[in-house]
């Protein structure tokens, strides 16, 4: 299947992102691709506050809508309600192309205020989702790939190779920037290290925001490298900096079961 991702600008304006996630589903549906793929946040953007917080079904609906016409499927960035009062799941939704909801990744290891999280044995195994043609992708919420060389606890990537049979990883991320010139270098060099490594036995695709994280202009590189990494070498790499697009395939054809 063919995946187009976008390293696009996540503000806090969900009109303003509707229309980056729109240009990102244009940009797929022009290569011809199969899936598009968001940063983190991508549509609410980072929200650490419940009085900031909307509700971003109605947008969802309308990009969903918008793929479909394009005949894509998406992997959505988004916060969305928990059935806990005053908390969030920080989600990847995953849409087929003809606008079915197939299953949303929960990220694992949070740390935003509002975001809610459950780090078991049970969470890992419901991010490690089947695609239409049986494919299973691990999908990884930022800190839950390179947060595993920071905190105790199961490698989530490993578990969900060895366990749940992923054969692939999507990751999305908006990790912090615009610090200190030496914490962004250095973070940088370790967020884009723990893609590499884990793209030495499995695929992994990764994109990243291209603003700061809390939605502000930023002309500065990006927290990680955006791209493909296939058996340990970037096959695909987005720009340093800014809004960028590529594109790569991976696996077998779109189809369903």
């Amino acid at each position: 299947m063919l995946y187009a991702a976008g390293q696009i600008n996540c503000t806090n304006n969900i009109k303003t992102n509707i229309d980056n996630i729109k240009k990102l589903i244009d940009y797929g549906s022009a290569v011809g691709a199969d899936w598009c793929i968001t940063p983190e946040y991508a549509l609410t953007g980072h929200v650490d506050n419940m009085d900031d917080w909307v509700d971003p079904k109605p947008s969802i609906e309308e990009i969903v809508a918008y793929a479909k016409d394009k005949n894509v499927g998406l992997f959505l960035g988004t916060l969305y309600e928990s059935e806990e009062p005053d908390k969030v799941y920080n989600q990847i939704r995953v849409y087929d192309k003809d606008g079915s909801f197939i299953k949303a990744a929960n990220k694992i290891r949070c740390w935003g205020s509002i975001e809610k999280f459950e780090y078991s044995s049970e969470a890992i195994e419901n991010n490690v989702i089947k695609l239409p043609n049986g494919e299973k992708v691990g999908i990884l919420v930022c800190n839950d790939l390179w947060g595993n060389g920071w905190d105790e606890g199961p490698n989530i990537p490993r578990t969900m190779v060895g366990y749940y049979g992923a054969g692939f990883f999507i990751h999305c991320t908006n990790a912090t920037r615009d610090t200190p010139s030496v914490r962004d270098s250095c973070l940088r060099e370790y967020h884009s290290a723990w893609i590499r490594a884990t793209g030495l036995d499995d695929p992994i695709i990764s994109v990243d925001n291209a603003c700061n994280m809390n939605g502000t202009p930023y002309t500065g590189p990006t927290s990680s490298q955006s791209g493909a990494v296939f058996k340990g070498e970037w096959v695909r790499k987005a720009s340093e900096r800014g809004v960028d697009y590529f594109h790569v395939r991976l696996g077998g054809p779109y189809k369903k079961e």
